[in-house]
Parts: C-alpha cells; sequence; structure tokens
C-alpha cells in the first residue's frame, strides 16, 4: 500500500520533479563538472524525497503541515550553518562573499558547496512544489527555470546550450501537465498525435532559432540597477574580502561584523601595535569616503643597502651633540640632555601564518625593514608589498613607540613643530660638520633623512588640499592652540576623544546627514573607522601631516610563545601623523576599552533575537493549536449569519465534510453516514438543513441554520475527543506490550 502510494506520487509529479532536478544539476555545474554525476544522483533522491513528503502532508492537519515545514526549514537551516561553519574555518573568505565570486578567483571549498547544495534544494522543491502542484503560477515557474540562466551569468559564462534546450523543453512540458491537473472537472484536455507533433515541432524550431540565428548585440542600461546597489562600494568590499586592496573606503560597517576567523599568527615582542595594510589620502567630506592617490599603491624596489629610514636614536644623539653648544641649546632651550638614550627600541615581529593570500604585507608605521628572499617593494606612504614570486612569511624590524617614554627625548619633540624643524635640522647637520668625520659620517644620514621626510611630508600635505569646513579647523585649534609644538598637537586630539565622552558602539545607525562634524559635536559614536577619520582631518586642518590607514591591532600575545593570532575582530583602522623628529606615528583615538562592551552588546542582542524568534514560533503554536479553532468557528458564524439561506446552509455542510476529509462527489446523506458509522454522531439536521435549502427549494428559517452550527460546533468537539480518546488507548496499549 505504501510502496503505491509513493509510486504514484513519483508519477503524478514526474514532471515538476524533473525540472527542479534539472535546475539543481545545471547550477551545481559551474561547482564541480567533474561531480555532475553525484549532483544528479543525489538531487534526485532528495527531490524524490521532498515531494512524497509534501504529498504527505497535504493530505493532514493545517498545524502539522506548519511544524513539519518549520522543522524542516529550520533543519535546512542548521545544516547550512554547520557548513558554513566548517567551510569559513578553511577558507579565507566569507561564504556571501565566496558565493558571490566567480569560481576563478576563489579556492575550492567542498563545505560551501554542499551549503549552496542544501539551499538549492530546498528553495527549488518548495517553490516548484508550491507554484506548480499547490497554485499554478506559469510567471514564477518561468522565474525558477531562469535561475540557472543567473548562476551562469555571475560567472560571467554563457548557459551550455543543451542545458537551455533540457531547460525549455521541461517547462513547456510542466505548462502542459499543470493546465491538465489544474483544469475544471467538467472539461478534458485531448492529447493526441497532432498535438504531440506540433510540440515537437514548436520544440525543434525554438532549438534551431536559437543554434542558427545570430544574437542581437546590445548594451544593458544599469541606472537603475546602480541606484538600488552601489557597484562601486560593493566591489570594493568584495575585494577586500579576497585579500585585494582595493582604491576606496567606504568609512562603513566593514569592521562591524566579526566572525572570530583566525587570519594571521605572529611573533612579536611587544603589544599592543598596529600593523598596516592599507593607506589613503584623498578625502571626501560629503561622501564620508577615502580614496587612493597614484603614489599610496605604487612603489620601488626595495633594497636594504640604499635604503634610508628614520633612526630616532641617532638622530637623538646628534641633536645631544649639538646641544652641547650653549648658542644652540639656548636657540632651542634644550638643556641637559643625556648623550644617549637609556633603552634599545629595535624590535622584529615575524609572520608565521596566514590564510589570506595578498602581495600586501601587514608591517608597522616605523618599518624600516622587512626580512624576505626578493620582489620587496615600499611605496611612499610606507605600504609594502610583494611580487608574485615572493614567500609569504617575512620578518620586520620596526622602531618601537617605547621611545617615547624617554624624557629627553620627548622634550626634543616638545621643542619642534613645521615652523621650525628644517632650521633645526640644519643648524644640528652644521654642529655635525664641525666634529670629527667618524662622528659626521655616524649621523649626517640620519638628519639629512629626517629633513628631506619633513619637506615630502609637508609637501604631501599640500598635494592632498582636503575641502573641510571652517567647522573642523575651529574644532581643531580649540584643542590645540594652547601647544607649540606638533607632537603636543597630537597628543592633545589623540586625548580629545577619550576625555568628551566618546562612544564605540558596533551597532551604531548613522542618521542620513551623518558626517565627522556631526560625529565630533553631536554623535559623539562610531567605530575606529570614524574616530581614525575624526583625528586625521583635524590633523590636516591645523596643518600636521596625517594619513587614514586601515588594517589590524594587535592587542596581545601568549606571554610564554609570544605567538599572537590575529582573527577578523582584530581589523582596525588608525591615523598616522607626521611627527618632526620621529616621523610618521601611529595614533590611537580610538576608545578601545568600549570595544569589548559594544561586542557583549551585540551578542546579547543575538541571543535576544533568538530568544524572540522562538518565542514567536511559540506564540504562533498556541494561536494554531488553541486558538485557531475557536476562532475559525466565529468567523464561520458570521459568515452564516450574514448569508443567504442558501449560501449559509452550503457552508455548513461543506465544513462538515472537512472534519471528515470527504471527497467533493460525496452527497450529503453519505457523509452523515460516515459521520455516524466512525463517530457515532447523528448530523441529520446538518444534512435536512442543506437538502431542504438547496434541492427542496425550501424556506430555511435563522433558527434551522442556528441549530445546523450547533450540531457543526459539537461534531468537532467529538472528532476532537474521539481523537484524544484514540491516542490516549494507542499509548495505554504500547505500555502493556512493554511490561
Amino acid at each position: 500500500m505504501i510502496k503505491t502510494k509513493i509510486r504514484d506520487s513519483v508519477l503524478k509529479n514526474i514532471i515538476p520533479l524533473s525540472l527542479c532536478i534539472a535546475i539543481i544539476v545545471i547550477c551545481m555545474y559551474n561547482y564541480g563538472k567533474q561531480y555532475i554525476a553525484l549532483y544528479f544522483a543525489i538531487a534526485a533522491v532528495f527531490q524524490t524525497a521532498v515531494f512524497i513528503f509534501f504529498d504527505y502532508l497535504s493530505t493532514k492537519s493545517v498545524l502539522l503541515r506548519f511544524v513539519s515545514i518549520l522543522g524542516s526549514f529550520f533543519a535546512m537551516c542548521a545544516m547550512v550553518f554547520l557548513s558554513v561553519k566548517l567551510g569559513y574555518n578553511t577558507n579565507s573568505i566569507e561564504f556571501f562573499v565566496w558565493f558571490l565570486s566567480p569560481q576563478a578567483l576563489v579556492d575550492f571549498s567542498a563545505s560551501y558547496i554542499v551549503a549552496i547544495f542544501i539551499i538549492m534544494n530546498f528553495f527549488i522543491s518548495s517553490t516548484v512544489y508550491y507554484f506548480s502542484i499547490v497554485r499554478y503560477r506559469i510567471s514564477m515557474t518561468f522565474l525558477i527555470t531562469l535561475i540557472p540562466f543567473a548562476f551562469y551569468r555571475k560567472e560571467g559564462e554563457k548557459i551550455p546550450v543543451v542545458f537551455a534546450m533540457i531547460l525549455l523543453v521541461l517547462y513547456v512540458a510542466l505548462m502542459i501537465h499543470c493546465r491538465h491537473s489544474f483544469r475544471p472537472q467538467h472539461q478534458k484536455v485531448i492529447i493526441n498525435n497532432g498535438y504531440r507533433t506540433s510540440l515537437l515541432v514548436f520544440l525543434a524550431f525554438t532549438v534551431m532559432i536559437a543554434i542558427i540565428c545570430p544574437k542581437p548585440q546590445f548594451q544593458a542600461a544599469n541606472n537603475f540597477v546602480n541606484t538600488l546597489l552601489d557597484s562601486e562600494k560593493f566591489s570594493d568590499y568584495m575585494l577586500k574580502q579576497l585579500g585585494i586592496v582595493s582604491d576606496t573606503s567606504y568609512v562603513t560597517d566593514m569592521f562591524t561584523s566579526p566572525t572570530n576567523k583566525e587570519l594571521f599568527s605572529f611573533v612579536v615582542e611587544e603589544t599592543p601595535i598596529n600593523l598596516k595594510s592599507q593607506t589613503y589620502s584623498i578625502y571626501n567630506y560629503d561622501k564620508n569616503v577615502w580614496k587612493t592617490q597614484d603614489d599610496d599603491v605604487h612603489g620601488t624596489l626595495f633594497n636594504t643597502d640604499k635604503f634610508t629610514y628614520n633612526d630616532q636614536q641617532l638622530f637623538y644623539e646628534a641633536v645631544a651633540l649639538a646641544a652641547q653648544d650653549s648658542d644652540f641649546a639656548d636657540k632651542y632651550d634644550l638643556h641637559d640632555l643625556k648623550p644617549e638614550l637609556n633603552g634599545e627600541y629595535k624590535r622584529k615581529l615575524t609572520l608565521i601564518n596566514s590564510v589570506i593570500s595578498t602581495k600586501y604585507c601587514l608591517v608597522p608605521t616605523t618599518v624600516y625593514d622587512v626580512g624576505i628572499n626578493a620582489g620587496l617593494y615600499i611605496a611612499p606612504n610606507g605600504m609594502v608589498f610583494k611580487d608574485a614570486q615572493s614567500a609569504s612569511d617575512y620578518s620586520v624590524r620596526y622602531y618601537s613607540s617605547q621611545i617615547l617614554y624617554e624624557a629627553d627625548y620627548v622634550k626634543v619633540l616638545e621643542k619642534l613643530n613645521n615652523e621650525n624643524f628644517l632650521d633645526f635640522t640644519a643648524d644640528v647637520y652644521s654642529n655635525l660638520e664641525q666634529q670629527s668625520d667618524d662622528i659626521f659620517q655616524k649621523y649626517k644620514y640620519s638628519i639629512l633623512k629626517f629633513y628631506t621626510e619633513s619637506s615630502s611630508a609637508y609637501t604631501y600635505l599640500d598635494d592632498i588640499q582636503d575641502d573641510l569646513p571652517q567647522s573642523i579647523s575651529d574644532i581643531a585649534h580649540s584643542i590645540t592652540d594652547k601647544y607649540d609644538s606638533v607632537y603636543e598637537k597630537a597628543n592633545a586630539l589623540e586625548a580629545y576623544f577619550a576625555r568628551n565622552d566618546f562612544k564605540y558602539d558596533l551597532s551604531y545607525k548613522r542618521p542620513s546627514d551623518y558626517n565627522m562634524e556631526y560625529f565630533l559635536t553631536e554623535g559623539k559614536t562610531g567605530i575606529c573607522t570614524d574616530y581614525a577619520t575624526a583625528m586625521v582631518i583635524l590633523a590636516r586642518s591645523i596643518g600636521i601631516p596625517a594619513r587614514y590607514t586601515e588594517g589590524v591591532a594587535i592587542l596581545e600575545a601568549d606571554p610564554d610563545t609570544n605567538i599572537a593570532h590575529v582573527t577578523d575582530a582584530d581589523l582596525h583602522a588608525f591615523p598616522e601623523l607626521y611627527i618632526p623628529g620621529f616621523g610618521w606615528k601611529s595614533f590611537e583615538p580610538t576608545q578601545v576599552e568600549e570595544a569589548g562592551n559594544s561586542m557583549h552588546y551585540n551578542y546579547v542582542l543575538t541571543l535576544t533575537i533568538i530568544i524572540s524568534t522562538l518565542v514567536i514560533i511559540g506564540l504562533c503554536f498556541v494561536f494554531i493549536k488553541f486558538i485557531y479553532p475557536g476562532l475559525y468557528v466565529m468567523i464561520l458564524e458570521f459568515r452564516v449569519m450574514h448569508a443567504d439561506a442558501r449560501k449559509a446552509a452550503g457552508m455548513i455542510m461543506k465544513e462538515t465534510g472537512k472534519c471528515i476529509n470527504a471527497h467533493d462527489s460525496m452527497t450529503s446523506e453519505e457523509i452523515s453516514a460516515q459521520v455516524l458509522r466512525k463517530y457515532s454522531f447523528d448530523i441529520s439536521k446538518i444534512a435536512q438543513t442543506f437538502e431542504s435549502a438547496v434541492y427542496g427549494d425550501c424556506a430555511v428559517s435563522d433558527n434551522d441554520l442556528t441549530e445546523s452550527m450547533k450540531v457543526y460546533v459539537d461534531l468537532r468537539n467529538t472528532i476532537k475527543q474521539t481523537e484524544k480518546a484514540q491516542k490516549a488507548e494507542k499509548r495505554n496499549n504500547r505500555k502493556r506490550v512493554k511490561r
């Protein structure tokens, strides 16, 4: 009996079932042509099982259907979630980006493919079944048939002609199938040899047209689509997720959805430290967008022998030597400087693992050497990148910012600003020329490096020419006017965010008129991109060279191994300011202490959403189980009382038949007999009222309808009690068998 039902279900739905299998196999063909037989076998089994399951549910109660479909949906979501999670643990990019990217740009991922396969099977089977068996909608089935074309368009390829023909044939067959299935009972569809011949001629002619005729050339008008989706912004997001540096940075929610996916592992000698990957120079205030200039992404071949860099220790020693001259010391108020700094501030950082394939190295701002075999390039902004043949791991040497704990060195920096620094370095250089040749040779390159880099930094600032409102400059001056040196002004700008109730909030929703003036004065809430942008434009507005940088923040490392594991939660944006006498330095205006609270808030929000979803499902269950039956009866009573007698009696009789799943062809007498036989309940009043109103053409009073309605309600209660007693009896029987 069961085998017969299964066979009938498959044969009855063979056309829509075949279309489902074809759509899934053709879509999955993009994700491994060699597995097409496996895709077909699994899809055939799964789709057949789903169709049989849906046919089974169609005969059951609304509650069972709702719970079954909802349970199936959550089971599908759980399987997809596990597959995506497993795939993300072995891939460098998230599932969404992997799916939308052409397969030529991403690595093969079995877990991600399984997730897509599960989603496709559930979606295609559900939609095709509904729109071809439950409710026939020719337009919806046509759109579903076009899904494989969208998959191939995503890959930038044309769908093979054989696949297009298969979809066409199955779609036409589905139309014929549905026209036959949904025809009125009094109509008959005649499918003879002439009909079949016409259909074959139509399909053959269509195939010939598709193969022989040239395809028209046209230019797609994408203006409407572009207004719905900012494609440039989305493309940049995709490039970043694929480990490719783009030329645009949108100060948006790029950093707001961490999954704690590990990206890198470093051996470090100190924390915390910011490592930069890319730097942006050109800022659009109105759009809150950063863009690169040519020098930001183009560099020259790195040669350690010829490369000169800022050596802060040598610079300080040269200044201390010059300060022994009383005229120099009096001019710059630098007295009693010790000849050397106390500590050693050269540090090393080594990349030991990376799951992202990118040519850009993560380096500190003060990098002066990168240990790599060959093919290393460095841009004027300090970005370091490799060619394709270079090794993926590298070691970095840099100067630690802990040198700023040296009081005498800070004393020197506090005397320097953009007006006097060039004269200052010229005076130091002149003093060195009066020393011995050994001393001069030891320090001259360091002084010259600071001199030329300072000139380049201020030239860079002049070339940028940000179009910033006066209000930004006013805020910056109010923060820094009481200080003289660039170093003091930079520290004041950094401290401004900590002293004025700024908050870090990953879930903050910006208003439509959001800009940096609003962030600095009213909003005071944002993420690292907002803080970094604000400090950069504040610094620029008062003449301090500054640039916006994105990378990662290493906050801590294993105390035993000094290994720091960097995840996507450590992605970070920070400003770099040029400090005369030190060079380019990264600052940290972001209120890091608040980040933990914000992350906790996101966790609570996620938990709240999950609980709310479960509560809604529970309320739906309660409504369907306990409220809906009574509400349904009340609505039926209202309709009966406001309809004419003939229609009202028909509604009551129809609902009575539904209670016992009566066939449409059954008469009122047959329904009465079946109810009496099955439930020992007499519904003769309903049958008599129905016969009188519909066939007897007799007047039916409101009292007759009221009594019929009362019998209908009593029947529902009787059926409910009978089913409850039968279930109790089955439980008791199972208990007796176990004993």
